[in-house]
């Protein structure tokens, strides 16, 4: 069994299975299925009834290229503490991340100088200080967001790039839509059925949304105006496209972040 492309190995609970999936859900493939430094998420039990001063709940494993799960902290009395389970599975990611990245950390240091921190572990390493912030960026990202704004708009915008890597790849598609019936009165339902089929994929929900006023308006234009002709139609559609981009990486990824946060706010309730 796998989640988000990473293969389960372990006895993982079916509630355990459950909350994976959910709070994996909204975050970016590259993260994910596409990162070569994360290919396993691996449960073990050892740790169940070990003492406070025993080794972690969770580890990242470099050489398995997987995360690691113990008991110790993720349950309490026997039963799952979900907050904890987040912290463990998401602070781990953040050392996947940092793996397939050995620039990230520098450019952490430098761009978040001055910040404070989320916790006093966050203290001891700047690699544990991106990895907790990581966790509380996607737990409580206004809290992390007030504590801590440098380090909250540095995590942003790294979970900005995928999703702009994924606009970048529909804008030719928008273009290339319009194109074809700018010459038609039919050039609004084209683009409406474009974003329609670009609906279907959570992934490029809200990004197409921040998108679909600048082409919206630039269609509207076009139809009005096809009397200036086909050519004339493809020189305004290549424009609406390259407004299109700018939006897109604006709008669209903050509509992005917005819907995954939703999503994982969502889903601590479960």
């Amino acid at each position: 069994m796998d989640v988000r492309g990473l293969l389960l190995d372990g006895a993982w609970s079916p509630r355990e299975t459950r909350l994976l999936e959910t709070m994996l859900s909204p975050l970016p493939r590259a993260w994910l299925e596409e990162n070569p430094c994360l290919l396993m998420l691996v449960r073990r039990p050892v740790l169940r009834e070990a003492p406070p001063e025993a080794p972690g709940h969770s580890k990242y494993d470099a050489g398995q290229a997987a995360i690691v799960v113990y008991d110790k902290g993720v349950y309490h009395d026997g039963r799952l503490d979900p907050e904890q389970f987040r912290r463990s599975v998401y602070h781990e990611l953040g050392h996947a991340i940092i793996e397939c990245d050995k620039a990230l950390l520098q450019r952490w240091t430098t761009e978040t100088a001055g910040d404070k921190f989320v916790d006093e572990y966050a203290k001891t390493s700047p690699a544990e200080d991106f990895c907790d912030t990581f966790s509380e960026f996607l737990i409580y990202p206004q809290k992390t967001q007030q504590v801590v704004p440098r380090k909250w708009h540095f995590l942003y915008n790294l979970m900005q790039r995928p999703q702009e890597k994924i606009a970048m790849n529909f804008l030719p598609a928008f273009a290339n839509e319009l194109t074809k019936v700018a010459a038609s009165s039919g050039a609004m339902h084209g683009l409406m059925g474009l974003v329609g089929r670009a609906m279907h994929s959570k992934a490029a929900k809200g990004l197409a949304v921040g998108g679909v006023g600048a082409l919206a308006g630039g269609a509207l234009g076009l139809a009005g105006g096809k009397r200036a002709g086909y050519s004339q139609g493809t020189n305004d559609v290549t424009d609406v496209a390259q407004k299109a981009l700018q939006i897109g990486r604006q709008q669209g990824a903050q509509i992005g972040y917005q819907y995954a946060m939703q999503q994982l706010k969502g889903g601590q309730g479960k």
